[in-house]
């Protein structure tokens, strides 16, 4: 690919304010400012290890391996980022390889992404290599607000989650299946069943039976675990999801949950008298405070045949005014907007 003669016009109004460059996990970027040279600056010649996180602009001429969120990143020319990027506005002059969230994305003519773009709006310009998929969404997050962190740091031994989500559509409160990991020493302490991959003597890959604990057997009574066919047939549908989901399909399926919620509380936000409850991060599940009972609200919602959210009164009788609400990615945007609009004329109802 050929290209034109290299220059960068960032070289002429850089910004040169006190450098952060800690060899960590977190790197804090300064809160943003109506000043333009409120921009905080990773010089060339400086590598992080870590992820550099908050709601200013930052400025990147190094090089980064790690998450970057803040509000607007500018990677200049030969800068590298080896991590995911989530902001409200992106300029890419250099090397990137990850996935970035953002509403406006822009390639200049030098820059070079190997990963997923998810954005409002896009512009690459002559001569960028964009190596991976763009998609256009609705509503991008807007990544201060929740960080991608790991959810497991590598000290863990035992890893445990709640597989229901993973193709298995909720019947009068079930079934469920439980995903449970752990290191190997603890393996043969684990209940259940394991299965392991192997080769058949034509080479081809199979699954076979490889630990199971005999007192599921020979000492019930004692037993750790009971497996039977209706937790092998929730096993089983697991699998097949996952598998049709590959790893790509996966991170879409989080990300659509991530999006789609907070979309859904900016726009219920926007309502007078709903606010959110509680200001710590969440993935598809957040609570709300409505200006009167949850109870009087669902049967309002129920007349535009709607199921409203969950009523915590029921369960926390102090919080009869706030509700949990549920989204993912079954919920399409339209549904969301229908659901806003809904409940805002339940709340404009006389009591």
């Amino acid at each position: 690919m050929f290209r034109k003669p290299k220059h960068s016009p960032e070289e002429n109004d850089r910004v040169d304010s006190p450098v952060q460059a800690l060899q960590g996990p977190v790197v804090a970027v300064p809160e943003a400012s109506d000043s333009a040279n409120e921009i905080s600056s990773i010089s060339s010649g400086i590598t992080i290890v870590g992820k550099i996180t908050g709601k200013g602009a930052v400025r990147i001429s190094g090089r980064i391996k790690g998450e970057l969120h803040a509000s607007t990143v500018l990677i200049s020319d030969g800068a590298q980022v080896e991590g995911d990027i989530v902001a409200k506005e992106v300029t890419i002059g250099g090397h990137v390889r990850g996935t970035i969230h953002a509403n406006r994305v822009k390639l200049t003519w030098s820059a070079v992404v190997e990963g997923d773009i998810f954005h409002r709006s896009l512009s690459i310009e002559e001569n960028a290599r964009f190596e991976g998929s763009s998609r256009r969404e609705e509503t991008v997050l807007d990544a201060t607000q929740v960080p991608l962190s790991r959810p497991v740091a590598q000290t863990e031994d035992i890893v445990a989650m709640e597989g229901q989500s993973l193709g298995l559509a909720p019947s009068y409160g079930g079934p469920f299946v439980g995903v449970l990991a752990s290191r190997d020493k603890f393996v043969r302490q684990m209940p259940g069943r394991l299965v392991g991959q192997t080769t058949d003597h034509e080479g081809r890959r199979g699954f076979v039976l490889t630990l199971a604990t005999r007192e599921q057997h020979i000492r019930r009574e004692k037993a750790t675990s009971n497996i039977c066919t209706n937790q092998a047939l929730c096993a089983l549908a697991a699998t097949v999801h996952m598998t049709l989901l590959g790893k790509e399909g996966l991170r879409e399926m989080a990300e659509q949950n991530l999006s789609k919620a907070h979309y859904a509380l900016t726009e219920l936000e926007k309502i007078p008298g709903v606010r959110r409850t509680f200001p710590s991060p969440f993935f598809n599940e957040f609570t709300v405070e409505f200006p009167r009972s949850v109870k009087m609200v669902n049967a309002e919602l129920l007349k535009d045949k709607i199921i409203g959210p969950l009523a915590l009164g029921s369960v926390y009788p102090e919080l009869s005014k706030h509700a949990l609400v549920c989204v993912t990615e079954t919920t399409k945007g339209k549904e969301i907007d229908r659901f806003v609009a809904a409940l805002n004329r339940a709340l404009e109802q006389p009591l």
